[in-house]
């Protein structure tokens, strides 16, 4: 194996996702390099546009309302965030709800919410990636 050659071990390949769960965490800190696929077939029901939190009342379920322009055959780097519906105020209301009194939430606050409300483009594949790229900085995870 020569130097331009990497051990299949040393990567994994991950689909997009929204406030990723922790298990992607452990992927992200487990492997050096990772590959983001943005050019599956987007998949409905996933956590390519939803995320769960932990509310008063149990596990809530984040959910962005996208549009796909290809139908059941849109790549996920072509689907867009909808500005039908204002999801962003519901998700900001709902995570200020479930953690304005955890510790610690002070501190992070700010940095969720500007992601949240400062989408960027309307590509929810560039909105994914950025989320991931700010925690992971958070977190002090480097992967490739």
């Amino acid at each position: 194996m020569n130097k331009y050659q990497k051990k299949s071990s040393d990567r994994i390949l991950l689909s997009s996702a929204y406030f990723p769960p922790v298990e992607y965490f452990v992927f992200l800190a487990k492997y050096k390099n990772v590959l983001i696929d943005n050019n599956e077939t987007y998949t409905k029901q996933t956590w390519r546009n939803r995320c769960s939190i932990l509310t008063g009342n149990g596990v809530g379920v984040l959910s962005i309302p996208v549009e796909k322009p290809l139908g059941k055959q849109t790549k996920t780097s072509q689907v867009k965030m909808s500005r039908h519906y204002p999801w962003q105020k519901n998700h900001v209301r709902t995570i200020e709800a479930a953690y304005r009194n955890a510790p610690f939430y002070i501190y992070y606050k700010d940095m969720i919410l500007d992601l949240i409300v400062k989408p960027g483009s309307d590509s929810l594949a560039e909105f994914n990636d950025r989320i991931l790229k700010v925690v992971t900085n958070e977190l002090g995870l480097k992967p490739e």
